[in-house]
C-alpha cells in the first residue's frame, strides 16, 4: 500500500545495529534539540530549522561516531572536526568510502 521502504531507512536500521550498539552520546554539536510540537513548531513551520543536526558519540576503545541529518530538502554541507587519522563515511544508501 505504501510502497517499497527508501533506502535510508535500511542504512538508518544497519547503523543502529551494527555502528550505534555500544555507544553513548556525548552532545548534540549543531542543530536545535528538538523541533518542539509542545511549543507550537513543527515539520511544517520552518523555523526550527537550522540546515543539519550534528551528534557526536563515543565508542569502544576511544572510538567516534558522528551521526548528521539535514533538517532541510537542499543539499548541506557541513564540517565535522577531526579525533583521529582516518574516518568513514556512511551516507543515506549505505554507502562507505573513506
Amino acid at each position: 500500500m505504501l510502497g517499497e521502504p527508501k533506502r535510508a531507512l535500511a542504512t538508518y536500521r544497519d547503523l543502529l545495529t551494527r555502528e550505534f550498539a555500544s555507544v553513548r552520546l556525548l552532545a548534540q554539536r549543531h542543530g536545535h534539540a528538538g523541533v518542539g510540537f509542545l511549543e507550537g513548531s513543527s515539520a511544517f513551520k520552518p523555523d526550527w530549522k537550522t540546515g543539519y543536526d550534528l551528534f557526536e558519540f563515543s565508542g569502544p576503545r576511544g572510538r567516534h561516531l558522528w551521526m548528521a541529518f539535514a533538517d532541510t530538502d537542499r543539499s548541506v554541507d557541513i564540517a565535522i572536526p577531526a579525533r583521529h587519522a582516518s574516518a568513514t563515511l556512511i551516507n543515506r544508501h549505505n554507502v562507505r568510502a573513506p
